[in-house]
């Protein structure tokens, strides 16, 4: 008898086929929704809940950007990070660097057409382009939330080729939340609608396991809210830093 994780995982695997294949089949979302939550569940049990700081882990990609500072802010607070890459990819952060084999990079793969059909735009059908797709798939794969920077469209996606990673998410049930830097405002996503976060109730980062990134056009206050989120998430953390500086 398989245990729970290696059964989960293994419908997981087998109803994501349907993605990769492009196949735009209503019931897909269905069967991917119901198997990512106990995926999810078994994750966080192996792994356990405890906010330890030798436990967190950022997955990003460290590219320019957004990715770069969610890279930074966890460097400051000593939280290890892990960069997905490519051989040949410019990227701004080293550490964690974890560059893909084209065998991973295949696990990623999904087809640009579905993805078009889902973001209601298209992409240009490039090598390095599917490879930043394939590394985003890795980002969301490894987090149990998902922190983004960019902007929501009025189709309720997000901007640019960060929005599969927003759209991946939602697809895997997965607690999404995005700043949007036009509207200076958290939104969280709640299976049917972005709600609006007020400045007294904004995310935190609540899971060992998170993923952060976002656009590489990263404005004022987009740097902003990746501070003071790791700052509300980590006050323990953060207040020693301080005490280290000062001393």
């Amino acid at each position: 008898m398989p245990d729970t994780f290696s059964l989960t995982a293994s419908l997981f695997n087998g109803s994501l086929q349907l993605v990769k294949s492009g196949t735009y089949q209503k019931n897909y979302l269905a069967v991917v929704s119901f198997t990512c939550p106990f995926i999810l569940k078994a994750m966080i049990e192996k792994k356990g809940t405890s906010m330890k700081n030798e436990d967190i882990i950022l997955f990003s990609g460290g590219a320019q950007g957004a990715e770069a500072e969610f890279g930074a802010n966890a460097e400051r607070l000593g939280i290890e990070e892990i960069n997905f890459t490519f051989d040949e990819h410019t990227i701004v952060r080293k550490r964690g660097w974890r560059v893909l084999n084209h065998e991973e990079l295949k696990n990623g793969d999904v087809s640009l057409e579905y993805i078009s059909k889902l973001m209601n735009r298209r992409y240009t059908d490039n090598a390095t382009f599917r490879k930043i797709l394939q590394t985003i798939w890795y980002q969301i794969n490894n987090g149990q939330e998902i922190f983004v920077i960019g902007e929501i469209l009025e189709d309720n996606t997000v901007k640019g080729g960060t929005g599969w990673g927003a759209e991946f998410s939602k697809i895997c049930n997965k607690p999404l939340h995005v700043f949007d830097q036009k509207r200076d405002a958290w939104f969280t996503w709640n299976k049917t609608e972005w709600i609006e976060r007020k400045k007294s109730d904004e995310p935190v980062i609540s899971r060992n396991h998170f993923t952060g990134g976002g656009t590489r056009l990263l404005e004022k206050n987009g740097k902003k809210a990746i501070k003071e989120l790791f700052k509300r998430s980590f006050k323990s953390m953060t207040l020693a830093e301080n005490k280290r500086s000062v001393g």
